[in-house]
């Protein structure tokens, strides 16, 4: 069998990121960062119906396929946001959609993750509810008060993919993806190292085109994905302006240290994960029990049910990639531990913007300390505010400013104006918004912000306009649940950002569907049809609930 060690699993191979441009010679003020980093925290109660911070783009899923597919792309162990450390950071993952956070070095490096027959993957059984199934772990040990002692850490290629109740259930479901993929070729006589080999690239190859026709759709503005994608169908490494080949040793630092955390303004105060159980995704102590803080074994109760809580069928055209209804349906009961839902409701994402749910404003030790060095504290400011630690990652990592990428781009006509670089804070009245400028970044806007408001640039155009808003400085509710005050999307320049670097991987990658798939292979998940590719289709082909979950 073929060695993983050069496409695999995460090692001792550090490299460094690749820069797309010259890195910034002066650092934003820290002052200045958290002041906008204070103002971006949003106050939210989670609600299982109808929420004004929903996205209507991207049904809530997206946020943890996204995480998924980072872990899949980078890991940065050597550096840290202590402004002390001189340490830059390294990529310990390969800069390929290769799966290697599923896979890990492969059946011959790691027997223990895999059965007998050398292609199927393991998972295991909740630890309280044996009928309910999580991936496998080292056995957590309980003392006599039934105290966790020893926390059944996760068996799987990348552990970050234990970080959340969500985000393990992603990884299994991936996992029984490739389980019934070996079934199916078992059935068609394929055995021996073939057996997997073959099973790995099916689901592989499934996994990056769904990227393409299904995420990328969701995320990206239809204009910005047409455009470029049209372009390399015509010129291939013509069409790149920043990710150019020579580049494609690693992963870029602009896309790993901005315009790729765009999801964390996606993430919700809460989820309902199953008819019983409706729980916030943090909480400051990190509990299992009473949040989806991971990194333990996943409790029983927080399985998901049906999978229509945060994908949509393949049926409504109106959630198909790219699409959006025009406004957001259901009752709107607030969301409790102790209130069952028998409906199965389908979740959106929040929206791409400059404002992060109060979780992340107050993240557990177990989280910010986990892939992110020391949390430690700034000029006072009590840490780890996830908003300040992606500025002082930025701050860093010396990445070049938003309007610097936009000017390299040649799209300073197409994006975000210093009117447009607003943040959205709560006004005088319950229930009343109004957008204020980031004073201190008019001119020079760190990547990251850039790229947040440029994505809710339409919202707020649509707000400044006389007739938008009813000519009001304040926002209702109402004005941010349907319409354009409901949709956010990457526009030129992080959606160029993400649009480059996904697709430039994938032509790097000699193994990627685009460069080793015959020219008649056709996902085994698409059956008969001839539609795009989605998650939802991978789902239900593997045999998980997925119900129609909109208009409930």
């Amino acid at each position: 069998m073929t060695s993983e060690l050069a496409h695999g699993i995460a090692g001792t191979r550090e490299q460094n990121f690749v820069r797309l441009l010259p890195p910034r010679n002066s650092t934003f003020d820290d002052e200045s960062l958290i002041a906008v980093a204070n103002q971006m925290d949003i106050p939210d109660v989670p609600k299982d119906g109808p929420d004004p911070e929903e996205n209507l783009y991207v049904p809530a899923g997206y946020t943890y396929l996204g995480q998924f597919v980072d872990h899949d792309l980078t890991f940065d162990t050597t550096s840290t946001l202590n402004p002390d450390d001189s340490a830059l950071p390294t990529n310990l993952r390969t800069p390929t959609l290769d799966l290697d956070n599923v896979y890990g070095s492969g059946p011959a490096d790691q027997p223990y993750m895999y059965d007998d027959d050398g292609a199927t993957l393991r998972f295991g059984k909740t630890v309280d509810n044996p009928t309910k199934d999580d991936v496998l772990r080292v056995p957590a040990v309980h003392d006599t008060n039934g105290h966790l002692i020893a926390e059944g850490r996760a068996i799987i290629g990348d552990k970050r993919n234990d970080e959340n109740s969500i985000v393990v259930q992603i990884q299994l479901a991936m996992i029984k993806f490739h389980n019934k993929v070996v079934a199916t070729l078992k059935q068609n006589g394929v055995s021996g190292d073939a057996l997997f080999a073959s099973a790995r690239n099916e689901v592989r190859w499934t996994y990056q085109r769904m990227l393409v026709e299904d995420y990328l759709r969701r995320i990206v503005e239809a204009t910005v994905y047409d455009a470029f994608v049209s372009d390399w169908e015509e010129r291939g490494d013509g069409a790149y302006i920043l990710y150019t080949p020579e580049l494609r040793t690693n992963i870029p630092l602009e896309f790993a240290g901005a315009a790729y955390r765009f999801g964390h303004s996606m993430v919700r105060v809460g989820y309902r994960l199953n008819e019983q159980t409706a729980l916030p995704i943090f909480l400051p102590a990190g509990e299992s029990v009473s949040s989806l803080t991971g990194f333990q074994p996943l409790p029983g109760a927080h399985v998901i049910d049906d999978w229509g809580r945060f994908f949509p069928v393949t049926s409504r055209p109106e959630l198909e990639p790219g699409k959006h209804p025009p406004k957001n349906v259901g009752t709107s009961p607030a969301l409790a531990t102790d209130q069952k839902n028998t409906f199965v409701r389908l979740q959106f994402a929040y929206k791409i913007d400059l404002n992060l749910t109060g979780p992340l404003d107050d993240l557990p030790a177990r989280i910010s300390g986990f892939d992110d060095g020391p949390a430690s504290g700034i000029k006072g400011q009590a840490m780890p505010a996830l908003s300040l630690l992606n500025l002082r990652r930025g701050n860093k990592f010396a990445l070049p400013s938003g309007q610097t990428v936009a000017k390299a781009l040649g799209v300073e006509s197409q994006t975000v104006t210093r009117a447009g670089l607003k943040v959205r804070s709560a006004a005088q009245g319950d229930g009343m918004w109004m957008f204020v400028d980031m004073a201190s970044f008019l001119d020079q806007t760190p990547l990251w912000l850039f790229v947040l408001a440029e994505a809710q640039r339409k919202i707020v155009d649509k707000w400044a306009d006389p007739g938008g808003n009813n000519g009001k400085d304040v926002a209702e509710i109402a004005f941010f649940s349907e319409g354009e005050g409901a949709l956010t999307q990457l526009g030129p320049v992080g959606g160029r950002l993400v649009l480059e670097t996904l697709f430039g991987v994938l032509d790097a990658d000699p193994r990627s569907f685009r460069n080793a798939a015959p020219s008649t292979w056709k996902p085994l998940v698409l059956a008969n049809t001839n539609d795009a590719l989605t998650f939802s289709h991978i789902l239900t082909w593997t045999g998980l609930t997925l119900t129609d979950g909109f208009g409930k």
